[in-house]
Order: C-alpha cells, then sequence, then structure tokens
C-alpha cells in the first residue's frame, strides 16, 4: 500500500505542470530620455525574454519592447551574458537612477518530466556536435 502511494505520488510531481521563473536583479538606468531597466542574461536564456508582460518588485508591467545589446563575458567562468533593456511604464517611485529592482519572467506551463526529456535531448545534441 505505501509503495502504491508512493508512486503515485512521484509520478503526480513529475507530470504536475507548473510555470517556471527567470529571476533577475536589475538597475534602473535613464537613457535616451527614457528609463529602462536593466539586466544581464545568459546567452542561452535571452531568447526566453520574450513576454508581453515583466514582473518587477512584485507588481506586473506590460512590456513595451526588449534591447539586447552585445555580447560579454562578466566573470572568469566563461559564460557569455547580454545587457538586456526592458522598457515598460514603469511607476514614479521606481523612476530612480541606478534603484535595484528584482524582474521575474513566468515562462510557459512544463513538467519535470518534459524539463527532464528536453535536458536529455539537449546532453545527446550536445554530445553528437562534439564529434
Amino acid at each position: 500500500m505505501v509503495l502504491l502511494i508512493s508512486s503515485c505520488l512521484i509520478v503526480m510531481v513529475c507530470f504536475y505542470p507548473f510555470h517556471p521563473v527567470l529571476l533577475y536583479r536589475g538597475i534602473v538606468v535613464f537613457e535616451d530620455q527614457e528609463y529602462y531597466v536593466k539586466i544581464y542574461s545568459r546567452e542561452e536564456t535571452v531568447g526566453k525574454l520574450n513576454h508581453k508582460e515583466v514582473r518587477i518588485n512584485g507588481q506586473n508591467y506590460p512590456l513595451a519592447y526588449i534591447k539586447i545589446k552585445e555580447a560579454l563575458t562578466l566573470q572568469n567562468d566563461g559564460n557569455v551574458y547580454h545587457e538586456v533593456y526592458l522598457k515598460t511604464k514603469l511607476e514614479k517611485d521606481l523612476c530612480i537612477e541606478n534603484n535595484k529592482v528584482e524582474v521575474q519572467f513566468s515562462l510557459p506551463k512544463t513538467s519535470l518530466f518534459q524539463e527532464a526529456i528536453k535536458k536529455i535531448k539537449r546532453v545527446i545534441y550536445e554530445g553528437i556536435n562534439k564529434e
């Protein structure tokens, strides 16, 4: 009985849909007579930032557009990052240059099983391309 309950629980956890979230810490910058939120995003996650809405400091804001700058390496770990400028209508209390903000992007629904399959495919694809 315990085995049946635990296996049902494992199956439910693996297939339960959830929204993954990308979290960033950004700063408010004033450039070209407008306020932007600037974040640094890894090269592999830049393509996932194409949403119509962004959550800044716990509040949802409509996202007007995203401006992506050239690639750069910030740390010695070899990861490539992009400067990303988010244009949205910020509230007056956030429109302070160099103001630190927390930025969240909700990704489409997925499950642990789907994420595991994607990771396995990526590892296989990278292994084939190395040869």
